[in-house]
């Protein structure tokens, strides 16, 4: 039987060995280059809407809906 608790084991991809330092690019480093290029990205877009509009951009927009999106998601989630 496989434990709930296996989702969170460290597994190295990349074995890196530097100066005795282990540098191995692990599962949990891709999930975070991921969720930092995901800020990023969005950041970028919001600093796009930033013009100073009074009607907003469809950059705005699409953000706005996927902002709208993910609330709605979680208050199903936790029941609100």
């Amino acid at each position: 039987m496989s434990s709930p608790l296996e989702q969170f084991e460290v597994i190295p991809l990349v074995p890196i060995y530097f100066i005795g330092y282990d540098l191995s690019i692990t599962n949990v480093t891709i999930s975070l280059l991921f969720i930092v290029a995901t800020t990023i990205h969005l950041g970028l877009f919001n600093l796009a809407g930033l013009a100073g509009a009074i009607i907003p951009s469809n950059c705005q927009l699409i953000i706005e809906k996927i902002f709208a999106f993910i609330v709605e998601l979680i208050n199903q989630q936790i029941g609100a």
